[in-house]
């Protein structure tokens, strides 16, 4: 299968010209100089990108938003921008003469030159596998027929009435139809060469839209895309006229849609072109006929080019009718069945966006894909149809947008919630258009629908939050208008008004998220301290530690704001944040990941404080997406999964032929050959142990590189099952073993990832009997017996090994009994010693020991400690001081390694470093044990338990970042 390339499949980037030079990602014209122009496309591609940011691409998307963020910083950047067009020269006469837009690809080997900061450096495509598109609707019994391509009546009623879910504005000419930025199928922007002697004005700008550059070069991925970006209404602290009054415009008459009935084409008795007939750009009102380029509310043009009217309704009805039965005929045959239709709606796409002297065809070519996708449900083909139409023909293109995903959100009935999230998505990315063209009426609908299909998706906190920092944004905005224009007046006469120049930058900055319009505003205003920080930002300081001390001083601003100038106040911290995050080392780049996690609203990484991170459910923080972000959260790398892979493998080759594996591991293939191999036999616990790692891993009995290896073991465990009438045991009666335990783990995990009914059965069968083999003073000991006759002491170890298998029962969604919980968390208490320095090893002890405080203070996490619990917050300040065992206490340091991490901060960040690095230094490489471990201290934990033992706790302790949702 053809691997995914996100330059052409979003951005319309051939591979001849990857990769792309800064000009040629953001879309414009070469040596392009205006800043608008630069700013604008920057925004609509980033626009676009943003909508895949959540799903199986989020990585890819929040990668190329960085190249778009650094090629816009650059190119607004009057010195950096020089510099950069001089290296294209250069390559372009290495390469013998002038660089047409075919010869993009020359000038591209520039943008891995050395480019003055902040440019960063754009890599070549993503190597992902396009997922194949699902049917929703099995394919149609009888002969193919030629599907009609209809526009969805929810829609667009045949009357073609003004919708009463708007507020009443004027008079439209257009179809009411949806648009973002680029997007599948869409073909190569026409590029225009410029003259080298532009005659715009240089301006240096700093950086500007806080709300692109939030991941850096390593930071964790946003699975929700950044809202908070406005646009301008004002330009150059003038009023744009005919702009923010925009939404009290009046309502002159029925929307005049040509074409757009509740047939697939226009019948012959259908309405006269004078009643719904073409558009007529006379009789729009000014920002409608694009006469203010500047509005963010239409689609940039490209230099010489001009938008037309559209088509009249007799010219569309011929041209349908020659596409689908001509141009297209096959391809409209085929589609009888969703996959086949949206393939379908591609290509039309693709076709409507080539160049051609018949702009009508291309018009109608665009409006029959919108119309096929919307009827889908499609919202992404369908609205970038209508943004190729916006480019060339007199449309209102927020509104457009706006009313074609309210068309969509009426499909969304039977929707996983994935999808859902990012149709809510695009509804927030429109919401932003609408608000930086002052078209409230629009924002407020809007709002709502996000507002619907947020209550609508699983884990919709953190969406739910985004939605309400909006509807917060608008109505300030709204409140402010009148004060801003008067503001704007004054500063027409007194341009150096300090009042009226902060009002006018805290509107722009704080409420608007236009900080290319409002910083210089803030920078002449009265507030000493903004005052300063702004006049910094505008300096753009090259220097990494001004840089860092420039992003603290926003992000310390934010602390002292309310929302929605907090939020605007972390994103523009971020900007800076997200230049130098890779630069940055220790506490300074954890603290860069963590803000800027958190300025994201990133629903996997919101902040490294396990308090603060919404929940995850079940064990998706292992499936991949939710594993690589927590994987850099946390502190893990390379070299730490690489180490997993290796162990994985090694207990992948130890499995017996039979599915088990055991502590004595001397399989037929390695007998002899492999040290420390242990000498007890406990085939359940071992084998219990070795599959907890490789599920860790991602891999489930039906999906993952070990599939087989887990599926086995799962049988395995589940035919060696003794059962009661309310319970089933995996007890081996050897000494401080923990099978049952072990094994309960490894059931509920598997049952959760592979979402098997037999195997669930099996894991609630086994904690029932953790529930009926408790004591009566609330712990375990090694040797449950059933019913509790002459029961086996409690001690801390085995009641941590069955806290740890009800924790996962509960991750897995198994029934457990909340008393249960309870009376373990009484016993464990039972077990501090007085002076709450230590836990004992059990009642009989009399003096407290590392692995037994240990495990008590973690079961204490799993059973509902917070992290700030007295006892708790003391055992991390002392790791904080003396590290990680190194005398090959791999148990202890496993349980270490989770408390750390759920409390965080600088103590984790130093602990995770040695330990991982230790464990990965120490991982052996010797032929048939390589990928292994052995620490003799291990004995002291599990005697008898070789290498096997050490090798699953240790790569357990390297998982530590993702193995277990954060507490």
């Amino acid at each position: 299968m053809a691997k995914f390339d996100p330059y052409r499949k979003w951005l319309g980037i051939p591979p001849e010209e990857q990769p792309p030079n800064h000009y040629r990602l953001l879309g414009i014209g070469l040596f392009e100089s205006d800043p608008d122009v630069i700013s604008n496309a920057a925004d609509r591609q980033m626009s676009h990108v943003r909508t895949f940011q959540s799903g199986k691409r989020s990585k890819t998307s929040q990668k190329i938003l960085n190249e778009l963020a650094a090629a816009r910083i650059c190119l607004l950047d009057k010195q950096n921008r020089v510099a950069y067009d001089e290296q294209i020269r250069a390559a372009s006469a290495a390469a013998a003469g002038p660089i047409p837009p075919s010869q993009f690809a020359v000038a591209a080997a520039v943008t891995n030159g050395a480019v003055p900061p902040p440019v960063a450096e754009t890599a070549p495509p993503v190597a992902e596998v396009a997922p194949p598109v699902d049917d929703v609707a099995p394919p149609v019994d009888g002969p193919p027929a030629v599907p009609q391509v209809t526009t969805p009546s929810s829609a667009f009623p045949g009357t073609v009435r003004r919708s009463t879910t708007y507020a009443t504005r004027r008079k439209k000419t257009s179809w009411e139809v949806p648009v973002v930025l680029g997007g599948l199928g869409m073909v190569v922007l026409i590029l225009l060469v410029f003259a080298l002697n532009s005659s715009q004005p240089e301006q240096t700008p700093g950086p500007s839209t806080p709300s692109v550059i939030l991941g850096g070069n390593g930071s964790s991925p946003s699975h929700l895309p950044d809202r908070h970006r406005g646009g301008s209404a004002l330009r150059n602290g003038r009023a744009t006229p005919g702009r923010l009054p925009r939404e009290q415009a009046p309502d002159d008459g029925p929307i005049s849609i040509p074409g757009m009935v509740d047939s697939d084409l226009p019948d012959e008795n259908a309405a006269e072109p004078g009643i719904i007939g073409p558009a007529d750009s006379s009789n729009l009102p000014p920002n409608t006929r694009n006469d203010d380029p500047s509005d963010p509310s239409q689609p940039a043009e490209q230099p010489g080019t001009q938008r037309q009217p559209q088509p009249d309704l007799a010219s569309q009805k011929e041209l349908m009718e020659e596409i689908r039965t001509i141009d297209f005929r096959d391809d409209f045959i085929a589609a009888d069945r969703p996959s086949k239709r949206l393939e379908l709606a591609g290509k039309l796409l693709t076709a409507g966006t080539e160049p051609r002297d018949d702009s009508d065809k291309s018009y109608t070519l665009l409006r029959m894909a919108w119309e096929e996708a919307t009827k889908l449900g499609e919202a992404n083909v369908a609205i970038n149809a209508v943004e190729e139409i916006g480019k060339r023909f007199e449309i209102d293109v927020v509104e457009v947008k706006a009313k074609t995903l309210e068309s969509v959100g009426k499909t969304t009935s039977g929707w996983p919630s994935s999808r859902k999230q990012e149709l809510a998505e695009k509804v927030l990315a429109v919401l932003d258009e609408a608000v930086a063209a002052d078209d409230y009426a629009v924002a407020d609908q809007l709002v709502l629908q996000a507002r619907g299909l947020a209550a609508a998706v699983r884990g919709s906190e953190p969406l739910s939050r985004l939605v309400t920092v909006r509807e917060k944004q608008i109505q300030e905005l709204k409140r402010n208008r009148e004060a801003v224009l008067h503001s704007l007046e004054v500063l027409e006469s007194q341009p150096d008004d300090p009042a009226a120049n902060e009002a006018v930058g805290r509107y722009y900055c704080f409420l608007k998220g236009d900080w290319q319009e409002g910083l210089s505003r803030l920078a002449a205003g009265g507030d000493d301290e903004l005052k300063r920080i702004a006049r910094v930002d505008l300096a753009n300081p090259p220097l990494i530690v001004d840089r860092l001390a420039l992003a603290d001083d926003w992000w310390a601003a934010s602390e002292k704001a309310d929302s929605p100038t907090k939020e605007q106040l972390q994103l523009r911290a971020a900007t800076w944040y997200g230049m130098i995050e890779s630069d940055l080392a220790g506490a300074d780049q954890l603290r860069a990941r963590q803000r800027l996690s958190e300025a994201a609203g990133d629903p996997v990484t919101a902040a490294a404080e396990p308090d603060d991170l919404p929940t995850l459910h079940g064990f998706e923080c292992r499936e991949e997406e939710f594993r690589q972000s927590l994987l850099k959260l946390y502190g893990g790398n390379e070299q730490s999964e690489a180490a997993v892979h290796r162990a994985c493998q090694w207990l992948a080759d130890h499995q017996y032929p039979d599915g088990y594996w055991d502590f004595s591991h001397e399989t037929p293939r390695f007998k002899g050959k492999v040290r420390d191999p242990g000498s007890i036999s406990a085939p359940n616990a071992a084998t219990a142990l070795a599959l907890l790692p490789l599920l860790a891993a991602g891999n489930g009995p039906r999906a993952g590189e070990f599939k087989r290896n887990v599926a086995t073991g799962v049988t395995y465990l589940r035919g060696h099952m003794i059962r009661y009438a309310s319970g089933a045991t995996m007890f081996e009666n050897v000494k401080n073993v923990p099978s049952h335990a072990l094994g309960t783990m490894a059931l509920c995990e598997a049952a959760a990832m592979a979402r098997d009914k037999q195997i669930r059965a099996a894991a609630q069968m086994a904690v029932n009997f953790i529930n009926m083999t408790q004591n009566a003073d609330g712990g375990w000991g090694f040797a449950p017996t059933r019913p509790k006759k002459n029961p086996d002491p409690s001690n801390v170890a085995a009641t941590a090994w069955n806290a740890a298998a009800l924790r996962t029962a509960q991750w897995a969604t198994v029934r457990i009994d909340p008393t249960v919980l309870a009376d373990a968390l009484k016993y464990l208490e039972s077990m501090r010693t007085p002076d709450a320095l230590g836990y004992l090893p059990s009642s009989t002890a009399e003096t407290p020991n590392d692995e037994a405080t240990a495990a008590a203070l973690l079961s204490g996490m799993y059973l509902g400690w917070p992290k700030d619990h007295a006892e708790l917050s003391a055992h991390v300040g002392r790791l904080q001081s003396s590290g990680p065992s190194t005398k090959g206490s791999v148990l202890l340091n496993f349980r270490n390694s989770q408390i750390m991490r759920d409390a965080g901060g600088n103590a984790w960040e130093t602990f995770n470093a040695a330990l991982r690095d230790h464990i990965v230094a120490t991982q052996e490489t010797l032929p048939d044990e390589a990928g292994s471990w052995y620490f003799s201290g291990a004995e002291r934990e599990l005697k008898g338990a070789g290498r096997l033992f050490s090798t699953a706790t240790a790569t357990l302790a390297l998982q530590v970042y993702y193995r277990n949702p954060p507490l």
